[in-house]
Order: structure tokens, then C-alpha cells, then sequence
């Protein structure tokens, strides 16, 4: 089985950039820290995803009700590298499990503040 490779984001700021480039912005004090620990794999380990806690991100000033999922998948590329490249950033369908926090019900869903 081939080991995947390195290249997923891990820091803060890769993953508050990739959110943002998707449409999220994330706390100015920025993420908890995420390592390749928190990454679920596919049992082929060609696939993987990362949730992130709904109230640590916003979209278009809300915040959303479900945790953000980041799903990655392995790609080839025409120089036979092979590197994980982004599939979706969306948020969770009711009933997908995840083990990373809904909105609290406290959390305002408009122009929460960020705490």
C-alpha cells in the first residue's frame, strides 16, 4: 500500500487560508492547532477529511449549524507526483456524523462574536 504523502495542511494559517479561499473566515486570533492526527482516512487511504468546529467559522457572517468538512483526495499529476488536492469545504449534512461541535445553541447564528 502506498504511503500518502505530506502535503495536507496542517498550520492555522494553511487552513484559515483554504477555508477563506472557499468562502469561511475564521477567527482573526486564528484555528486550534490541526496535525495529520486530526485527518480521518479512507480505508484505502486514498481519500481523507478534516472537520472543523462550526463556531469557528463564518460564512458570509453566519455561523453555520454543522461542523466544516474539508474532503481531500489523492491525485496523480501529469509528472507522476502524487499530492492531496482538494475535493469540497462544505458544512454537514444533518446525521453526518462527525466528531467536531455543532453551532452551540447559545451562539448567536448572525454576526456572532468571536470568542
Amino acid at each position: 500500500m502506498m504511503t500518502p504523502p505530506l502535503n495536507l495542511p496542517s498550520s492555522s494559517e494553511e487552513l484559515a487560508a483554504l477555508l477563506k479561499k472557499n468562502g469561511y473566515d475564521t477567527n482573526p486570533r486564528g484555528l486550534a492547532r490541526n496535525d495529520r492526527s486530526d485527518y480521518f482516512f479512507s480505508s484505502n487511504r486514498e481519500s481523507a477529511y478534516l472537520d472543523i468546529n462550526a463556531d469557528a467559522v463564518r460564512r458570509d457572517g453566519k455561523v453555520p449549524k454543522r461542523p466544516i468538512r474539508l474532503k481531500f483526495y489523492l491525485a496523480v499529476h501529469a509528472d507522476g507526483s502524487v499530492l492531496w488536492e482538494l475535493e469540497y469545504v462544505r458544512e454537514l449534512l444533518g446525521g453526518q456524523e462527525s466528531k467536531c461541535l455543532d453551532r452551540n445553541p447559545h451562539t448567536p447564528e448572525e454576526n456572532a462574536p468571536w470568542t
